[in-house]
């Protein structure tokens, strides 16, 4: 694998994730009321802790975003430069 293989593939697995996240936040938002009426035949939550664990699942991925995509990237096309 060239270096620029590898700064493409960090680059669409970056935009990739972002769609997943930018999903996620979009149903979290819009579709709360289903996405908690679906997760509760599964768990028994209170809804607090149902907006906690979904606001730290957003940011967690978020900071696996950019450490494990955006910033190979970025190393990757300041080598290349």
């Amino acid at each position: 694998m060239t270096l620029e293989m590898a700064r493409d593939f960090f680059m669409l697995n970056s935009i990739i994730n972002y769609c997943v996240l930018f999903t996620w936040v979009i149903l979290f938002v819009f579709a709360r009321n289903l996405m908690k009426s679906m997760s509760s035949k599964l768990l028994r939550l209170k809804i607090n802790n149902f907006d906690i664990i979904n606001y730290c699942g957003i940011a967690i991925y978020k900071i696996g975003i950019i450490l494990f995509n955006i910033a190979p990237w970025i190393a990757c096309s300041v080598i290349l430069k």
